[in-house]
């Protein structure tokens, strides 16, 4: 960016610049379609454990045969580990009996040769790390497998090959992986197993390994419009102001399209979005005064159904009352409707009464403020509708 242009030139260079870096060098990370990531299970640790257990297993697919279990043997020696084979004895050796179980007592993936008399345990570490002194038990677990404990292998996977506790496991990166996969590729034919391994090597350089490449070309296209993309991200609405903003728009067009929605109202810090229903007026006619002012929020309404956004990009629809003499009244009232039998009695000077497992109804007084209402029950968005048409 040169110096002294305004935001609105910065912004026009950036938009027709990224025309043009964004075909020549982000599509590769922007077109592909993935199958793990139309799965949604791209960053599933136990996913990622099937998919190792299928390469690693001759019977599942015999197109790899034992060649992938030999390249991870190989790896280990490669990479200075210690193993009860030599690299002669891998590469001549039959794998092709290897048994591969997932979730063994627990253990993420346990292979077994009877004709090697090997045992080799993979435990498999994604996002997560080791606890409850499981590497221990896992080699134990092992060692009483093995036709003979001096031939067992225990390799501890993780995404940047970190040093596991027991130094009876050896560790492994998941870029070790992405390399036996990626000098296997070209050895197999055409076909589903090729596809789905070409797409798992798109994963892992995505979204478990430290792609390089595209760090070095996101670092560039900022340097080049930094100006610009700052003044963009200092700018973005966050998740709370997007979430507020789409429920209030709902509201308000069901206020405008349709009679069961009416006096939509919402705070100026996107806390939360309020509205009324005549259903709701209709029950309460003969006990809450809804033009009493003393009764009543600076809005005139002494009750509002109240959407707000929890921590979790949740909503949560809450039912506040704004009331002092009608209370008992309201929570009597109240317990009829939803026909409630259990929960804190309802006296006059309770703050809240339980409704059901779903409900609680909080009384705000003084003291209290609307941010300090809770409910049981979250809502996601794509629910907000059908509670409001319910009522």
């Amino acid at each position: 960016m040169k110096p002294g242009k305004t935001n609105e030139q910065d912004l026009t260079e950036l938009v027709l610049g990224l025309k043009t870096e964004i075909k020549t060098q982000l599509q590769p990370w922007l077109s592909s379609t993935n199958i793990f990531d139309v799965l949604g299970i791209s960053g599933a640790e136990i996913r990622h454990s099937n998919f190792l257990a299928w390469l690693l297993d001759p019977s599942a697919q015999p197109v790899l045969k034992d060649a992938m279990g030999k390249q991870l043997l190989l790896k280990l020696v490669e990479n200075g580990q210690d193993l009860p084979l030599s690299p002669l004895d891998i590469m001549l050796g039959d794998f092709s009996d290897f048994t591969v179980e997932r979730e063994r007592d627990h253990m993420d993936i346990f292979m077994q040769s009877q004709h090697e008399r090997l045992v080799s345990v993979i435990e498999n570490k994604l996002f997560t790390g080791q606890h409850d002194d499981q590497l221990n038990r896992y080699r134990d677990l092992a060692l009483a497998a093995a036709a003979d404990p001096q031939r067992v292998v225990l390799i501890y996977l993780t995404v940047n090959a970190d040093d596991p506790e027991n130094t009876a496991w050896l560790p492994l990166a998941h870029s070790d992986i992405y390399q036996i996969i990626s000098e296997l590729l070209p050895q197999i034919p055409a076909g589903r197993e090729k596809f789905y391994m070409q797409d798992y090597l798109e994963t892992l350089r995505v979204n478990v390994m430290n792609d390089e490449e595209l760090k070095t070309t996101v670092d560039t296209i900022y340097s080049k419009y930094k100006q610009a993309l700052d003044l963009i991200i200092a700018n973005r609405p966050d998740e709370a102001t997007t979430l507020h903003d789409d429920v209030l728009a709902a509201l308000q067009q069901l206020q405008q399209t349709d009679s069961r929605v009416s006096m939509v109202v919402t705070d100026g810090g996107h806390t939360y979005v309020r509205f009324r229903t005549p259903n709701m007026d209709q029950l309460f006619a003969d006990v809450l005064p809804l033009t009493a002012e003393m009764n009543s929020w600076s809005s005139g309404s002494p009750y509002f159904w109240q959407f707000r956004k929890t921590r979790g990009n949740k909503l949560v629809l809450e039912l506040p009352f704004r009331l002092i003499d009608q209370q008992l009244a309201v929570v009597t009232h109240i317990n009829e409707i939803f026909a409630a039998t259990k929960g804190r009695p309802a006296t006059a000077k309770t703050s809240w009464c339980t409704l059901n497992k779903k409900w609680q109804v909080y009384f705000v007084n003084g003291n209290k403020t609307p941010e300090d209402i809770a409910a049981d029950d979250s809502y996601t968005q794509a629910e907000v509708l059908q509670v409001i048409t319910d009522w």
